[in-house]
């Protein structure tokens, strides 16, 4: 492991246990997982797929994993093993049969729950996911498990056990009760409590995936394994740098360096057709007037700055969903155009008058800021000279390139951006729940309208919330949605 990619897990881990991040991540260094799969879920694939899920997970804060499997699963070993060299460039994957002493936590697939410290077991039936641990007082098994195959309760199985095992290796109290919860109807529960839910019918999807990050990995990661195919539009304007090994679930290090609209291609391709686009979404936005784009029945925000998401709400399509992951807690905001929820204007705030993207731009380019709102003009001379001597030299290599000041933009985003080290922390399951949330509300807005709410899920008190925030009555939604309803238009300004 090192400082740059595994810092961002390595980063939150000290901050909950109260040290700093070296002793965070030589911990993890010395930390033993054990990953069991019980015999009876051994042909199972949504079993599997959590086993692996969970792998994928821990590998990236906990790279010593042993793996306890039958022997009509073995082939798993092989699977593991491939996967943690894509992560780390070795494995330390190791067969249980070579396990001396006990390792420091055990999360078991399907439902035996032992008397032993640490030990976790996770289980999936249908779209609810489950978790009990024995050191947190849960003592009886899990109930039935996987007798409704579905691949989104299966990944949120697997996000609550590395979840706890974070915790356990931490030496943070692990989940004091069993828990379930539906990732159809958002509710929670004690485990049995919940319905399965529906079957899972194969469907279609045109989507327009905005950010390709953390969150936007979990909800590809989880696509990619549904019944479903179509189109998806993907905008990020970045590239897949080390930092991001460490929290994104579809990162490895063979894709490092490629744009993330790429790395969204090569995860759903063949199935869907993916449109990249590798620009910053304010660029994007000009495609409808140009008719390149258009915007479809569902729109996915996957972003982490308020100023974008309000761009993405005011393309007012039917239906927003949007993903977000903080320290410990996965976020999912759904609003429907024409209904009475809060929107993302009102979700996430900014300062009044405030653009923080295009200052952070000017500084970064050289352009004032208004130079960069007319963003499809091309660079002049007297850009050149306004500009800091620091930047007139990449001015006038993109201006000899007749580059437009996207152009410019484009390629200090995907050529030139640096690891910053004010990083944000964050851990594989957060950031790839709160996208495993949002791919299965994806799929069940095919089965029924989806309405317009709010929830989150905590990681460090295991519940959840799901609410339903209602509009101010004078919020540009509001006026936009008695406007527009029933319309379908690619841009919809609000009534003057």
């Amino acid at each position: 492991m090192t400082t740059i990619e595994f810092t961002r897990p390595a980063a939150l881990a000290a901050r909950l246990a109260d040290t700093d991040i070296s002793t965070a991540e030589h911990l993890f260094l010395t930390k033993r997982v054990m990953l069991r799969l019980e015999e009876q879920f051994a042909g199972t694939i949504p079993a599997r797929e959590t086993l692996i899920l969970l792998a994928n997970e821990i590998l990236r804060f906990c790279p010593n994993i042993i793996i306890d499997v039958p022997a009509v699963a073995c082939d798993l070993v092989g699977v593991l093993e491939q996967l943690a060299i894509s992560i780390h460039g070795e494995s330390r994957i190791a067969p249980a049969a070579h396990l001396s002493g006990t390792p420091d936590a055990i999360v078991n697939v399907g439902t035996e729950l032992r008397a032993m410290a640490n030990w976790i077991t996770v289980n999936a039936d249908g779209w609810v996911s489950r978790c009990a641990a024995f050191s947190g007082g849960a003592t009886g098994p899990l109930p039935r498990a996987y007798e409704h195959p579905n691949p989104f309760g299966a990944f949120g199985a697997a996000c609550l056990g590395a979840g706890q095992v974070l915790q356990a290796l931490i030496g943070k109290p692990v989940l004091a009760n069993p828990t379930e919860i539906s990732l159809y109807t958002l509710e929670q529960g004690t485990p049995g409590e919940l319905n399965s839910g529906p079957e899972l019918p194969a469907v279609e999807l045109d989507v327009l995936l905005v950010g390709c990050g953390g969150v936007a990995n979990g909800w590809l990661y989880a696509i990619r394994r549904a019944p479903a195919a179509g189109r998806v539009e993907a905008v990020d304007h970045q590239r897949l740098r080390h930092e991001n090994l460490g929290a994104y679930v579809c990162a490895t290090r063979s894709r490092l360096g490629q744009p993330k609209v790429q790395v969204a291609r090569e995860e759903l391709g063949p199935t869907f057709t993916v449109v990249p686009r590798p620009e910053r979404f304010r660029f994007f936005r000009a495609r409808f007037d140009y008719g390149q784009s258009y915007v479809p029945e569902l729109v996915i925000s996957a972003l982490d700055k308020a100023g974008v998401r309000h761009q993405v709400q005011r393309l007012w399509a039917p239906t927003t969903v949007d993903l977000a992951a903080e320290g410990l807690t996965s976020q999912l905001i759904i609003k429907r155009r024409d209904d009475n929820g809060m929107c993302l204007l009102e979700a996430h705030t900014e300062p009044a008058g405030a653009d923080a993207e295009l200052a952070e731009l000017a500084a970064a380019t050289g352009l004032s800021v208004e130079r960069l709102r007319d963003f499809q003009s091309q660079i002049t001379e007297e850009d050149i000279a306004a500009a800091p001597v620091d930047k007139r030299s990449d001015l006038q290599d993109a201006r000899g390139r007749r580059r437009p000041i996207c152009g410019r933009v484009g390629d200090l985003d995907l050529n030139e951006e640096e690891y910053a080290s004010d990083f944000t922390p964050a851990v594989p399951f957060v950031t790839a729940f709160a996208g495993i949330v949002g791919a299965a509300q994806t799929l069940k807005a095919k089965l029924e309208p989806l309405s317009s709410l709010h929830f989150q899920f905590s990681f460090s008190s295991y519940r959840s919330r799901a609410l339903k925030m209602q509009s101010a009555g004078n919020c540009e939604c509001a006026l936009t949605s008695r406007h527009v309803r029933g319309c379908s238009l690619a841009s919809v300004e609000p009534p003057v």
